[in-house]
């Protein structure tokens, strides 16, 4: 059980949470339902977290589990900081944390995580066609479903807005593009332009640089500045793809919030999901010194660090994806145990390492057949 494909159910989830998301919004005109889709996603995070913990279990009942000193120790200290916020707060340990906790402490170990290709193919490939369909719906202005492909001004398809469609889709780029299917990540790069979602077009440029081979880098990139502009002319929110006021505006409130004293400083709130009056930052570093303070900066870095521990080319284009959207849109915060959390770590841990294991694969298959062609040619 050194290898487990787990993390299979991850793309499955994702989907689940966009197609709910989808449904939340029934009509043109109708107020958004917030609680339909935030009870949905809780359910759907508690379920995932009970196999987890099951898996957890099975892995520690049969002494399956192992981990590396160092790797321990950077656990203990992550969770230390932010356990000290809850404590000097006097406040409980929010659930999200524990069931991100449990999987700290499954991919903290030295098991091997992978998907089950055929599985992810046939989501993304569902997924993308689905939403092909609904684009060509949004595009040619059709009128045959009542529940719309579009809101909040841009094309959301099956999902609940353009942030999580282009996050999910921008995950889905990285496997897609590393797989050679480029038919899918064509259409994966349209879904997410037309989506207009500034993260998400950054999101296309970062990951196909990181994924095209050196010598067609430079045409991508006079592709893109061709396109985009002719895009952005027809773009319904071209002139707010590019304003920032509104989100430098939250972090400066965060900011503001979190340096009100020594104790906020240090140890911010002590719990997850700390908002300013309604606001947010938007911005999982800022979000996490509202929680946690400086030591919650302090757990986010050492996470970082194990992170990039791992880091392959592969993992750069994830790792991109959860900086871009992080930095920019909540609920991505860390040591929140959500859908958009769990989408982009469950990529990240099933691609690290996948080119050098593929790699070796073959190697072996090509020590196995070549004494038996050898001996062929003997002959």
């Amino acid at each position: 059980m050194k290898n487990t494909k787990i993390l299979s159910l991850v793309p499955l989830i994702a989907v689940a949470s966009a197609v709910v998301g989808f449904f939340s919004i029934r009509t043109g005109a109708e107020f958004v339902n917030y609680s339909f889709r935030a009870d949905f996603n809780l359910y759907l995070t508690l379920l995932f977290s009970s196999i987890l913990l099951l898996f957890l279990a099975y892995q520690l009942l049969f002494n399956r589990l192992t981990y590396y000193f160092s790797h321990l120790i950077l656990l203990f200290s992550i969770v230390f900081f932010s356990i000290t916020s809850y404590v000097i707060n006097g406040r409980g340990v929010n659930l999200a944390y524990v069931q991100f906790l449990i999987l700290l402490c499954i991919i903290f170990s030295n098991i091997n995580f992978h998907f089950d290709k055929k599985i992810v193919n046939r989501v993304i490939n569902y997924f993308v066609v689905i939403n092909v369909l609904a684009a060509a719906h949004y595009l040619l202005a059709l009128k045959l479903i009542v529940i719309p492909v579009a809101v909040f001004d841009s094309f959301r398809g099956l999902a609940f807005d353009r942030v999580e469609l282009s996050l999910i889709l921008s995950c889905f780029l990285c496997w897609s593009l590393y797989h050679k299917n480029y038919i899918v990540s064509a259409a994966i790069c349209f879904l997410i332009v037309l989506s207009e979602s500034r993260s998400g077009i950054l999101c296309v440029l970062i990951i196909s640089l990181l994924h095209f081979p050196a010598r067609f880098r430079l045409s991508l990139v006079v592709l893109i500045c061709l396109v985009v502009p002719i895009l952005l002319g027809l773009s319904s929110r071209s002139e707010a793809l590019f304003m920032i006021s509104q989100r430098v505006d939250l972090v400066l409130i965060g900011l503001k919030a979190g340096a009100v004293d020594l104790k906020s400083i240090i140890f911010g709130a002590g719990g997850l999901y700390t908002s300013v009056g309604s606001s947010t930052p938007h911005n999982n570093l800022i979000q996490t010194f509202l929680n946690f303070g400086l030591s919650g900066i302090l757990s986010y870095l050492l996470f970082l660090i194990f992170i990039l521990k791992k880091l392959s080319r592969d993992n750069l284009a994830i790792l991109s994806v959860f900086l871009i959207f992080g930095l920019s849109h909540q609920d991505l915060e860390v040591f929140s145990f959500t859908v958009k959390n769990i989408t982009w770590l469950g990529f990240f841990m099933a691609m690290s390492g996948l080119a050098h294991k593929e790699n070796m694969k073959d190697l072996e298959l090509a020590n196995f057949q070549l004494p038996k062609y050898a001996y062929k040619k003997r002959l």
